[in-house]
């Protein structure tokens, strides 16, 4: 419908046409009759504007029906005021002033008082003209009925000096009436001109609208993930899924209380600050989902919300990239003379549910037992280096060099199968 209006705009009518019936077409498909109005508003100044004064008055007369059934005052006040330009473009006055007296009342209905104003004034404007035109009509009836009288007398000099004075009166009502045309032909361009700026105005302010709905789907979008930003827009929830196959990778800093009472509290935060933007841009480069961040534990995992099958290796080349970077960040805090922060990295492989809960303040996040055994393979990890679960091994083996840790006791989880990631295969690196 919005494309559509950009055609009438510029005078393309047939293109402006067929934009507004796809429009209607589709709103009829999915039974919205209250949206529906809009395509029929735009069918009824297209063909308002090729000067089909009855094809528009139609479209129009149906738009406002339903917009005053569905509460759509703003289509109401669109459709009456092109439906008196309609009938004026018909010659019927009487339904065109009715029009704008109810465009008045809809007007005003929405605080709108110097648009009411305006219609009052084009209102009066429309009962001159009516007034005028009936003026006229019954001068020439009495003419005609004089001119009739005197020839069945026979008092053509009557009838002369009757001719003369109707004409004197109809130069009269000619005069009259140009006169009073022009003074409409001025008032009516300042109108256009007063209705040229609010136009701009409104432009301005959508295109102010437009800015700020852009920048609210980009805040959306850094806080939730696509498919669900989207699913919650659409239906105003987003139902948690089940997931069969999601890697889970959490990391932790060694000794963190330590390392936060020999340094200030804005230390700390710019530190893990620093590390989690690093580790941001790692997980968005391997196509895995950030969750969350507790403290300065870092949460990430992958296959979700897409489902796919490369998510274990994705997971542990960017842990790799991870401890790769923590490495390198030890070699510029030891050049300072800073104490060097440690990481802990743990992934395990398994079912999952993710999604968003609650009403306020929404969080993706994801549920769980392996959740709970990647945080153990982490807990239970060493300094820079990838703890993985017997799961995730299998899954990964023949891409990967790891070292088998044995079964080793898990908080809640008993002995579980570690494996320590040593390297990748060359060949798998090369692929």
């Amino acid at each position: 419908s919005s494309i559509g209006e950009v055609y009438l705009e510029q005078k393309e009518y047939t293109a402006a046409l067929e934009y507004q019936r796809r429009s209607l077409a589709l709103y009829n498909e999915v039974n919205d009759q209250a949206y529906a109005t809009y395509p029929l508003l735009g069918l009824g100044k297209i063909h308002l504007a090729r000067k089909q004064f009855t094809k528009a008055i139609r479209y129009l007369n149906e738009a406002l029906q339903i917009a005053q059934e569905r509460g759509k005052n703003d289509v109401a006040r669109d459709a009456t005021k092109q439906l008196a330009l309609a009938y004026e473009g018909a010659g019927n006055y009487r339904e065109a002033y009715k029009s704008l007296r109810l465009y008045k009342t809809i007007a005003d209905s929405l605080n709108n008082q110097e648009v009411a104003r305006k219609i009052t004034a084009q209102s009066m404007q429309f009962e001159f003209d009516k007034k005028q035109a009936v003026a006229k009509a019954e001068a020439e009836k009495k003419e005609l009925v004089y001119q009739q009288e005197l020839e069945r007398q026979g008092y053509y000099t009557k009838a002369a000096i009757g001719g003369v004075l109707a004409s004197l009166i109809i130069a009269g009502l000619i005069f009259g009436y140009y006169q009073q045309k022009r003074r409409d032909n001025r008032l009516l361009a300042k109108q256009n001109e007063e209705i040229r700026l609010q136009s701009k105005k409104i432009a301005a302010q959508r295109d102010s609208i437009e800015e700020e709905r852009h920048r609210s789907e980009k805040l959306l979008l850094n806080i939730l993930p696509r498919e669900t930003a989207q699913e919650l827009k659409k239906m105003g929830r987003a139902s948690p899924k089940t997931y069969e196959k999601v890697t889970v990778l959490f990391t932790d800093f060694i000794d963190f209380t330590k390392i936060s009472e020999e340094i200030s509290d804005e230390e700390i935060v710019a530190n893990l600050d620093y590390c989690f933007k690093a580790f941001d841009r790692i997980v968005k480069k391997h196509k895995l989902e950030k969750v969350k961040t507790i403290g300065d534990a870092y949460m990430c995992a992958g296959g979700i919300p897409t489902p796919n099958d490369t998510n274990p290796v994705d997971a542990l080349i960017a842990a790799q990239e991870m401890i790769a970077f923590m490495r390198q960040w030890a070699v510029e805090k030891r050049a300072r003379g800073e104490e060097v922060w440690e990481l802990r990295l743990g992934i395990h492989t398994g079912k999952v549910v993710a999604g968003v809960v609650g009403e306020d303040k929404f969080a993706y996040d994801i549920w769980g037992d392996t959740v709970n055994i990647a945080s153990r393979m982490e807990s239970c990890g060493e300094p820079n280096k990838i703890n993985i679960s017997g799961d995730t091994y299998e899954m990964v083996k023949d891409q990967f060099h790891c070292e088998f840790r044995g079964r080793i006791a898990a908080k809640n989880k008993g002995e579980v199968d570690m494996y320590f990631v040593e390297s990748r295969h060359e060949s798998k690196k090369e692929s």
